[in-house]
């Protein structure tokens, strides 16, 4: 591997520029990133649709539907970061030139198991939040849970606004949970000193990212909303809008958010570390030791 040979310039970027940046990318590796991200969303969504397909009983009445799509989004939202995993890896690789295959990104996650489970599915409440939807009943017109939903996605948007990059630090990084060693840096260290120093422009761009998030969205809802109505020449929403093209566009959208979190967290090691001049370094030092090794053996 040639640190200082990346696919993706290691440079200082402004985040409209980063935005654009994520579209690139995605649009260079597709398929890639997409297929990752299916592989983990897609049980996600059954589950989801298992847990709450009952709200959506009645297609006709707008309440049912909008609670329906308001417990899905609130689902993925959490599940969104849990689901990402394997194309975080994948990014992470193919950065510097690397062309693994989907099972080589898989047993490099599933090597990794222990932390992601704790740090995505405990940490971060993903696990909670699918026991809570799961205990919601259908004799709740809107049950208190539905409500303790809510805050706890907005703590969550805080908390990851705040140390958005766990997966990076887990999977690219391969910080340990606990170490016994002081000068182990563990997830936790990393992630004070990574996120830290910079929380409030961290938690400036999470906001800035809404409206973004949001547009993207509805400009994606919309282009199929007018090629499946187009074609149907049924412009109402039917089970095939309301159970499966909005859950798909905020999967998309969560495709895409991984995306540009991974540029960011780059942005940010060059911003405030100077990962760039570090790369260049420890490829520097990886020639001269393979120039040294070479004429060790020579002279033998």
């Amino acid at each position: 591997m040639r640190l200082d040979r990346t696919r993706i310039a290691i440079a200082e970027r402004s985040q409209p520029e980063t935005l654009d940046l994520s579209l690139l990318v995605l649009r260079e590796f597709l398929f890639p990133v997409f297929g990752l991200v299916a592989i983990m969303a897609v049980p996600l969504a059954i589950l989801n649709w298992y847990l709450i397909e009952w709200m959506a009983a009645d297609l006709i009445e707008e309440v049912t539907v909008s609670r329906y799509l308001w417990t899905m989004a609130m689902l993925v939202f959490v599940e969104a970061p849990f689901a990402s995993i394997l194309a975080t890896s994948y990014l992470g690789k193919v950065t510097f030139y690397e062309s693994p295959t989907f099972w080589e990104v898989c047993k490099d996650v599933a090597s990794l198991s222990g932390r992601i489970f704790w740090t995505q599915l405990v940490l971060r409440g993903v696990l909670l939040v699918l026991v809570m939807v799961w205990s919601i009943t259908p004799d709740d017109s809107f049950s208190p849970t539905e409500g303790m939903l809510i805050f706890i996605c907005f703590g969550l948007f805080v908390i990851r606004s705040l140390r958005p990059y766990i997966n990076e630090i887990v999977l690219l990084e391969r910080s340990p949970i606990f170490s016994r060693s002081p000068k182990q840096i563990t997830v936790g260290k990393r992630s004070n000193r990574l996120h830290g120093p910079n929380s409030g422009d961290l938690f400036g761009r999470g906001i800035a990212m809404i409206p973004v998030t949001l547009a993207l969205g509805l400009s994606v809802l919309g282009l199929l909303w007018f090629g499946i109505a187009t074609f149907s020449n049924d412009w109402g929403w039917g089970p095939v809008m309301v159970h499966f093209v909005v859950p798909t566009v905020f999967w998309i959208l969560a495709a895409y958010v991984t995306v540009f979190r991974f540029l960011s967290y780059l942005d940010l090691r060059i911003r405030r570390e100077g990962w760039e001049v570090e790369l260049k370094m420890r490829a520097e030092a990886n020639r001269l030791a393979e120039r040294m090794s070479s004429g060790s053996l020579a002279a033998e």
